[in-house]
């Protein structure tokens, strides 16, 4: 019955740091560099890989990934953050995983409310940049060692 427990709570977790992110996903006007990340991903392949290798700061994955976005109907500025709040999400769960895996579930759990309902995570989850794609990816690395 622990373990009922616990998935309830994991569960509630998760569905409050996906809850997070999505509240006023559009609320917020779009910005210089995610213009810049939509106007880039928007250009056809070979043209974007330029620009990715001129402006070579930033990870050129992420642009692959939104490129992706955008080619799906429909899509524009929500569909674009909905990729950084899929990675937001993720990194709770990996973060709950990581810390389960390393101390026990408290710990785990804790951490990964901690992330749900965190202002700065859930601010950069809901910005077409690569910063949740980030966070992550340093999660899973982590979690793999």
């Amino acid at each position: 019955m622990k373990w009922i427990a616990e998935l309830t709570v994991s569960l509630t977790v998760v569905a409050l740091g996906i809850l997070q992110r999505l509240y006023h996903l559009t609320w917020q006007s779009i910005e210089h560099d995610e213009i810049f990340t939509l106007m880039v991903s928007k250009k056809p392949l070979d043209e974007m890989m330029r620009y990715v290798v001129a402006d070579f700061v930033h990870p050129p994955g992420h642009f692959f990934l939104v490129h992706c976005c955008l080619g799906l109907p429909g899509s524009g500025v929500y569909q674009s953050r909905l990729l950084s709040v899929i990675f937001g999400a993720l990194s709770v769960v990996v973060l709950y995983w990581f810390g389960k895996y390393v101390f026990d579930w408290a710990v785990g759990i804790l951490a990964s409310a901690f992330l749900a309902v965190s202002q700065l995570a859930s601010m950069e989850s809901q910005e077409v940049r690569p910063y949740s794609q980030l966070l992550f990816l340093v999660l899973c690395s982590g979690f793999c060692l």
